[in-house]
């Protein structure tokens, strides 16, 4: 009786094990991870835009001007790295509802909206 209780737990282990390791191993194209910030962003005000692409370039428009960049996700923080520059800029921010929220250098909350 005890040797047939021991055999069937194992048994259960076994199954449970197998059925863990299968859907840890399973891949899925659907839930494809694309970062936050990818897409174009405009100004509340209009004549300013951010565009992150998913390569990890991107190009900040302000009226018939731009400035070309390379940027780093970090979470809550972007960091910006101008073209012709040599230090980065970084950024807080969150997005909220298809806004994107950018605190300024003087910790004023600026928003871009979802073109």
């Amino acid at each position: 009786m005890r040797k047939k209780c021991i055999v069937f737990i194992l048994m259960i282990v076994m199954f449970i094990s197998s059925i863990c390791v299968l859907t840890g191993c399973e891949k899925s194209n659907d839930n494809k991870n694309v970062a936050p910030l990818v897409g174009s962003w405009e100004y509340q005000g209009g004549g300013y835009t951010y565009i992150f692409n998913e390569d990890l370039t991107g190009e900040y428009k302000f009226g018939t001007s731009s400035m070309k960049f390379t940027y780093e996700d970090k979470g809550d923080i972007v960091e910006i790295r101008y073209e012709n520059t040599t230090s980065p800029n970084e950024f807080k921010y969150k997005i909220d509802n298809g806004v994107l929220i950018i605190k300024d250098s003087f910790d004023n909350d600026v928003r871009y909206y979802k073109k």
